[in-house]
């Protein structure tokens, strides 16, 4: 006789999974945004605010608010940056809601970013871009961002399931509908099914599977792995960023690919190869400034020109901008490489590229899903294009924060648990085409129309 596993039930309107930055902003929104009595859920597989990916971002958020800096500068960077294969209405969504948020990261959710003297907030150079526009905390400013989003949804009610590993997404027994999500309470080792008229998906993941890799070891791409279980297509999935300059600190340590932030080599870091050449200008007239595929490419060509086992990566090197001024600008940086037994201030470190990001996912457009009878707007921002400029860890709460508030809209029409569940991926759910919610898009960006709207700026520092 088979083992009936004894599940315990919760009902919610609204569950997100995924507690980083993604989730949490969607979380707020939703809140914001829902009538009395709506019960707004999260679950994450660790602890709020301490794990999710949003956490361990360094450089920053890049937005178009510095001096001469426009969005259509920056969305042409985006465009450029991803070799014109980006869906160019997204890229434009992005760029454009990045100058929005960050203002509401600042002024509502209480973030505090470096700023100049004269009050105006710091930009400083990222690979890739035109301009200097990655807004920052110093170097440490996924932490800031993520405790400023933990505190703001630690006071306000929104429902927390924590150490709940979501393992599949429940269909109803017709196959029409999500009727919600089934979990494991990694507390208690039992299972728990959560009925949710709207379900969103924030759960991220990473390429852990590569030797030299930056997620720890929880990004295992759960969702992803749920979604296409269900029989939701996926895309891209062949396009992971790799990061060129992740730490190369031996086997013994947990530290190797690990990153050392873009920053370093915006800021003028130098890559040298074992004999102390400088070797990047070889390969782009950028040098260490090109984006970050470009570099990565570079460090392993010269990898393997070398053929040597016992010099596996290559150098990079700040000494040059002196010792003081490095500590000051990078101190999470120096710290980390002290932590490891290097000095980045005075001295070399080795590193290597290391994989970053996959930049696929879900389907980006009206999709029909199998055993469903609904669509989904899953949109698609990543994919080959802006991977190669930076930033990727804050791209996702640019837009998360419109999912909240259209998981409002499809909490008010799904009076009931069962058929009239959701699931979202950004944006905006359809339940079937004749309710479909359709926002205003911006008009398409065509080729002709990108190639035309650079416009001119100041000066990017060195």
């Amino acid at each position: 006789m088979p083992l009936k596993p004894n599940i315990d039930r919760h009902d919610t309107d609204i569950l997100i999974l995924g507690t980083g930055g993604a989730g949490l902003f969607a979380a707020l929104h939703a809140q914001q945004s829902a009538p009395p009595g709506t019960k707004i859920t999260i679950a994450v597989k660790g602890l709020i605010g301490k794990c999710g990916c949003t956490r361990m971002v360094q450089g920053g958020y890049n937005v178009a608010l510095g001096y001469g800096d426009t969005v259509e500068r920056h969305f042409m960077d985006t465009i450029n940056g991803g070799k014109w294969l980006p869906d160019q209405d997204m890229a434009w969504r992005l760029c454009e809601q990045a100058v929005v948020r960050v203002r509401e990261l600042e002024n509502e959710i209480g973030c505090f970013f470096d700023r100049n003297s004269d009050g105006t907030l710091h930009h400083k150079a990222f690979a890739g871009q035109t301009a200097d526009r990655t807004v920052h905390k110093g170097d440490l400013t996924g932490i800031e961002i993520i405790n400023r989003l933990m505190e703001q949804v630690l006071s306000r009610p929104i429902e927390r399931l924590q150490e709940h590993r979501a393992i599949g997404l429940i269909p109803t027994p017709d196959g029409s509908a999500l009727a919600g999500v089934l979990m494991i309470d990694m507390r208690t080792g039992g299972f728990r099914f959560v009925r949710a008229k709207t379900v969103l998906m924030a759960t991220g993941g990473g390429p852990t599977m590569y030797k030299y890799h930056t997620p720890s070891g929880d990004k295992t791409m759960d969702g992803l792995a749920m979604a296409l279980r269900a029989g939701v297509p996926l895309r891209d999935m062949e396009m992971v960023q790799f990061h060129p300059t992740g730490l190369l600190a031996g086997a013994h340590t947990r530290m190797t690919g690990t990153v050392l932030e873009e920053g370093l080599r915006g800021a003028g870091g130098q890559l040298l190869t074992h004999a102390g050449q400088r070797f990047m200008f070889d390969y782009d007239e950028r040098g260490e400034r090109a984006t970050r595929d470009v570099v990565s490419r570079g460090i392993y060509a010269e990898i393997r020109k070398n053929n040597n086992p016992d010099q596996e990566g290559v150098f990079i090197s700040m000494a040059h901008l002196g010792p003081d001024n490095v500590r000051k600008k990078f101190k999470g940086m120096v710290n980390r490489c002290a932590d490891s037994g290097f000095d980045l201030a005075a001295g070399k470190v080795e590193v290597v590229p290391t994989a970053h990001y996959f930049m696929g996912g879900l389907w980006w457009m009206l999709t029909p899903v199998p055993r469903w009878k609904a669509c989904m707007w899953l949109a698609k921002m990543q994919g080959a294009r802006m991977a190669l400029i930076g930033w990727a860890g804050m791209a996702w709460p640019t837009l998360r924060f419109m999912a909240g508030s259209r998981a409002i809209l499809w909490a008010k029409i799904s009076r009931k648990w069962g058929p009239c569940a959701q699931l979202m991926k950004i944006f905006w759910p359809l339940r079937s085409n004749e309710h479909a919610i359709r926002l205003p898009m911006p008009p398409r960006r065509s080729s002709l129309y990108a190639k035309n709207c650079r416009k001119p700026c100041g000066k990017m520092s060195a």
